[in-house]
Formats: structure tokens, sequence, C-alpha cells
């Protein structure tokens, strides 16, 4: 019985300090606000138990990204992996692998751009590829250039 062994080639974390950073402090000053009884009325504690929940499950899902590259594919995800996005090597245009600073108006997080579906958890760098069928990979990091290098690598070896 043969194994599908995947080496894995390159992995990064990425931790986005700006949403946790905004939203820590959101969430206190909820809490806050709503015990001291600042202005007219408080929320009621079902609805500032959902508002905390979600705000809560949005940094702990968009606070972190993995970026993993192996044998097979690339794949980039969000924590838990409810949002991710892969592409398989063989798929890929290699012509189309593209080195950009996305503009700050895109946003951190999981942002629809005229250019694709941007995963990312702070302001730079992102590389860009497209398959070939049409499908794009389209995710913010500091190390472009070393992963454009292992996928190009990748390319030549399957051939």
């Amino acid at each position: 019985m043969a194994e599908n062994f995947e080496q894995t080639l390159y992995k990064e974390r990425q931790i986005s300090w700006l949403v946790i950073v905004l939203l820590v402090p959101i969430i206190i000053s909820i809490f806050v606000i709503n015990y001291t009884k600042i202005g007219n009325e408080s929320i009621s504690s079902l609805s500032l138990i959902i508002l905390v929940v979600f705000l809560l499950a949005i940094m702990l899902v968009f606070s972190t990204l993995t970026i993993t590259l192996t044998s097979e594919k690339i794949k980039a995800q969000f924590r838990f992996g409810i949002f991710k996005q892969q592409m398989k090597i063989e798929e890929i245009s290699m012509e189309s692998i593209e080195i950009f600073s996305p503009p700050a108006i895109y946003g951190i997080g999981l942002r629809l751009t005229p250019k694709g579906t941007l995963y990312n958890t702070k302001f730079g760098e992102a590389i860009r590829i497209k398959s070939i069928k049409g499908k794009t990979f389209f995710v913010g990091t500091d190390h472009a250039e070393k992963i454009k290098k292992e996928v190009l690598k990748l390319s030549q070896s399957s051939f």
C-alpha cells in the first residue's frame, strides 16, 4: 500500500498584532461602558455576550495566518482552517507568479480585491499565483521571494 507523503518545504506562521491590539481594547471598553452605566442605557446581557463572543471569534480566527508549501501544494489558512485557500503545484501557471505590495486600502484579514481574495495579517509584500485554470492564490508574506523560488524549484523538478 503506497502512502501519499507530502514533504513540507516551507512553513510560515504570522501573527496579526494589529487585530489583537485593536480588538482587545474594544472588548474591554464594551464591558467598562456597559457595567459602569456610562450613557443612558446599557445593552442586555445576552446582546453583550453575543457581541463579545463575535469579536473574540474574529480575533481568534484572523489573528494567525499559516502559509505552507509542500511538495504537492501551497496553502494559506487562518487559525482553525475555517478560511483557507490552496493550489496544487501542478496547476500553477509559473509565469503568473507575481510579488508586489498591495495598497493599504486592501486592508488586512480576508479581503476581496480586484486581484483576487487576499489573505494577510499585516500591510506589506504579497505573492499572487494563478493556476492554469484561472484560480488565484493571493497571500501577504515577508518571504514572497523565498516562496516564489521554492515553487519554481518544485516546478522544474516535476518535469
